[in-house]
């Protein structure tokens, strides 16, 4: 069975013949009419945990089988654990990837589509489900509307995500003290903000991108500092995972 890449169409299939014109409007008030601001995308972080037995087997079967998913939808990013930084960090073994939808409704759509691919579930997802997988989570998330996702230099290797849980009712707080920390360019910048919206509540995900693991541990340290005279008021958890970019991925806005 082939798999095709599944896009939505633009709404309203049917064309109808043109009603009388009631009353005029401006060109401006005309392109506003015609043009109403997008929703924002769909995210999927999903990571897994690997047996560590099953460690370079998933990697393998990964590097050879994996290429059928990413023809079906737009995978950001692939990544393979670091040792990780922080209390809440996670050990080796582990990947984590985030995946783009136009909806929920296309999200629902592929899923359903891989489902009924023979070839993909018997060559991949089922072997690494009966061997591989020894824990896997996933959350739904969307840009927060005062970031938008930024270009990474290929030369950078080096990843990490931090999470952020903040008590009830103070995301807009922390996403108020971000925009004032965060430079607008620079080696620093996330290349991506999230916020939760199928998951852990009041969270957030940062992802940034460094030329050498020093990098991600100095800026870290950085964030660290700058956070600490806010974040006891308004955060209840947050860790830092450190990855490297798996072989058969790249960052993708």
């Amino acid at each position: 069975m082939a798999l095709a890449r599944v896009i939505r169409g633009p709404s309203g299939a049917c064309s109808a013949a043109a009603a009388p014109r009631l009353f005029s409007c401006s060109p401006s008030v005309q392109k506003d009419l015609a043009a109403p601001t997008p929703a924002p995308k769909s995210y999927e972080l999903r990571t897994y945990n690997i047996h560590r037995t099953s460690w370079d087997a998933f990697v393998k079967l990964s590097s050879e089988k994996l290429h059928r998913r990413l023809e079906v939808s737009k995978c950001n990013i692939y990544l393979s654990a670091d040792p990780g930084s922080g209390p809440k960090a996670k050990p080796f073994n582990e990947v984590t990837h985030i995946w783009e939808y136009d909806d929920l409704v296309l999200r629902a759509a592929i899923r359903k589509q891989l489902a009924a691919d023979v070839e993909w579930q018997e060559s991949y997802f089922k072997k690494i489900l009966a061997t591989d997988l020894a824990h896997q989570s996933n959350a739904i998330l969307q840009p927060v509307p005062w970031w938008s996702l930024r270009e990474c230099p290929s030369t950078n290797k080096h990843f990490a995500i931090r999470k952020t849980q903040m008590y009830p009712g103070k995301s807009a707080v922390w996403g108020d003290k971000m925009k004032s920390l965060l430079p607008a360019e620079g080696d620093d910048v996330p290349l991506g903000v999230w916020a939760t919206d199928i998951g852990d509540l009041d969270s957030a995900y940062e992802l940034y991108g460094y030329a050498s693991a020093m990098d991600l541990m100095k800026h870290q340290q950085h964030l660290d500092r700058v956070g600490a005279d806010f974040e006891p008021m308004i955060i209840k958890d947050k860790w830092w995972k450190g990855y490297q970019l798996a072989p058969w991925s790249q960052w993708s806005t």
